[in-house]
């Protein structure tokens, strides 16, 4: 496990539109555009952590591993559906050794003759196109050789990060088994019952460097199972040593992101659950035992509670691979929301916009929160014969997942709405947004944009939320506007006065209109090393936007200036009174 968090790039649109996942599952992902805003923490246990309080300092080690974690993640990005199970097998030589391939490929081609004999794939109505990906998943359960084991535990090594050849060659088979398991069909699909939860068992004290509120993302393939009983097996947890007992609390909710895959498993008969890679989730409590008594693991082992909470960061590299994901499984909402993040277009000879691509989604898996978030990002329209607006769209995801943090974000620029029977104002939304994901800048700023409000436990005003979304994102012009705009700030143990809020908002962005109206009504300021006076800050403004009356009067108090040509005080006058 690890810890991302990312920030949207600057803008200034003050209100903004409302924010399209760039996730093909059930999750709400913002934009990895802004890396120097991710802060990423590992450990050696493979668990990150990262507080969710924005003062904590980031040190060179952790810089070092978000290096390496944004490494693997461009990786993903770019990296192609690999064509085969075999040519994922030949780029794995270097790092497994020529036997361990050789015998993998053995098992495999022997799984594969059985499976055709038996025409397996058939009784579960998949297509013979995913013989291969039923094969990548059949490698996963192998014991001998363990292919994914070893891997695993080179992709773990802390020592073993920043080899190259380590993620590149890791990356194809992590890809190829997360699209396996996100195009089965829901039938694959873990079913839990409203209060069931999943369990995982570790023979260490994985989690001590954890605390509740702490977020930390499953870089690779993890199981879990659905029979708690299973705890008190050795092999898992066991009644000896140190040992911790993972428990996921709302698992129900995401049940496309858990899948079943039993099927396809070297031994039938095991209940194990894989849960799809790069999955955030929140430490809701870390219960931490006292020496390592023996006894009841659920009594003597440290118990580590978690809730998912669905970021991805990976999806499909292009329009073309999203297009092959749905080919092979036309029923499934992931794909559909794949293919609509990437534009949609044709499909089985018909043409879909984005808008389609989202209300197939939905058509599909009515209760995936992010199929309904997205299809209000992009204007709503009919489902299943009724009119939804945006607005409703969002409404009706939160009442399918409360915790779709885009969801709530997007209905705060809706002024808010009745969840739950709950009426929620925009800065409450605002506010259940950043309770989901403490760094997000952009919604720090909608918060102080309407006066603030209540973030786990703690009042914020207007100023403090500005300040919060610059120590994120100090590359966010708005909020630096915004700041000055409310006399100032604290930013990074730095005081900023509202001329250099001003300043440091047109470093970040130099057509911001407004910003140079308020740095001339200051008396002009320094601006990328140069000095510039009030009548050239009011000059600029109406390079910018020469329809604005109070900076024709600005520039006119200052005796006039150039624009387009040079313009008397008395013309400027003349130029705001037809405006």
């Amino acid at each position: 496990f690890a810890q991302v968090h990312a920030a949207f790039p600057a803008s200034r649109v003050s209100t903004g539109g409302d924010l399209h996942s760039l996730s093909p599952s059930m999750g709400c992902c913002e934009s990895q555009s802004a890396p120097d805003a991710c802060k990423l923490k590992c450990v050696p246990s493979s668990y990150g952590r990262s507080r969710a309080t924005a003062g904590e300092p980031i040190t060179e080690a952790d810089l070092v591993d978000h290096a390496w974690f944004a490494k693997l993640a461009a990786q993903y990005e770019q990296t192609r559906e690999p064509s085969s199970i075999e040519a994922v097998l030949d780029g794995l030589i270097g790092l497994c050794g020529e036997r361990d391939i050789s015998s993998a490929r053995a098992v495999l081609n022997e799984q594969r003759r059985r499976w055709r004999a038996a025409s397996w794939l058939d009784q579960f109505r998949l297509p013979p196109a995913f013989e291969d990906s039923a094969l990548a998943l059949h490698l996963y359960t192998i014991d001998d050789p363990n292919i994914f084991g070893k891997l695993t535990k080179r992709f773990r090594n802390e020592a073993d990060r920043g080899v190259e050849a380590s993620v590149g060659a890791y990356v194809p088979l992590l890809k190829m088994f997360d699209l396996a398991l996100q195009n089965l069909p829901p039938t694959f699909d873990c079913r839990l019952g409203r209060t069931d939860c999943l369990y995982r068992g570790e023979r260490n004290h994985c989690g001590r460097r954890l605390a509740p509120g702490d977020v930390a993302v499953c870089c690779g393939v993890t199981t879990f199972t659905r029979n708690r009983d299973t705890m008190y097996d050795p092999e898992y947890c066991g009644e000896l040593g140190p040992r911790t007992i993972i428990i996921i609390q709302n698992a129900q909710d995401y049940r496309s992101m858990f899948k079943c895959i039993q099927p396809f498993s070297q031994y039938e008969a095991e209940d194990e659950v894989v849960l799809r890679p790069s999955v955030k989730f929140l430490v809701v409590d870390l219960v931490r035992r006292d020496g390592d008594r023996s006894g009841d693991p659920f009594d003597t082992a440290d118990i580590l509670t978690l809730r998912l909470v669905p970021d991805q960061i990976v999806r499909s590299a292009d329009l073309a691979e999203a297009q092959r994901a749905l080919t092979r499984n036309p029923q499934s909402a992931g794909a559909w929301i794949d293919f609509g993040y990437h534009g949609a277009g044709s499909h089985d000879g018909r043409t879909y916009t984005q808008k389609d691509a989202y209300a197939q989604a939905i058509l599909f898996d009515p209760h995936n929160a992010m199929a309904w978030t997205n299809f209000g990002s992009v204007g709503a329209g009919a489902v299943f014969g009724e009119p939804y607006t945006p607005k409703k769209c969002y409404m009706q995801a939160l009442e399918m997942d409360f915790q779709c943090a885009l969801a709530w974000f997007n209905l705060g620029n809706h002024r808010g709405g009745d969840i739950a029977g709950t009426s929620y104002s925009a800065a409450a939304c605002f506010a259940q947004a950043l309770e989901l994901n403490f760094q997000w800048a952009l919604a720090w700023f909608k918060l102080g944009a309407h006066n603030g409000g209540d973030v786990v436990g703690r009042t914020y005003s207007a100023v403090d939320c500005f300040t919060q979304a610059l120590h994120i994102d100090p590359h966010h012009a708005p909020s630096w506007y915004n700041l000055g705009a409310h006399g100032g700030g604290t930013v990074r143990n730095e005081h900023y006065a509202p001329r250099r809020c001003y300043e440091q908002a047109l470093l970040v962005d130099p057509s911001y209109e407004r910003a140079w109206i308020s740095l001339a009504r200051e008396g002009g300021g320094n601006v990328k090393g140069e000095h510039v006076s009030s009548a050239k800050c009011f000059e600029q403004a109406l390079i910018i936007n020469p329809d604005r009356a109070r900076s024709w009067v600005g520039l006119a108090e200052s005796g006039g200036g150039y624009v387009d040509r040079y313009y008397t005080a008395a013309e400027c006058r003349e130029m705001a009174s037809w405006l």
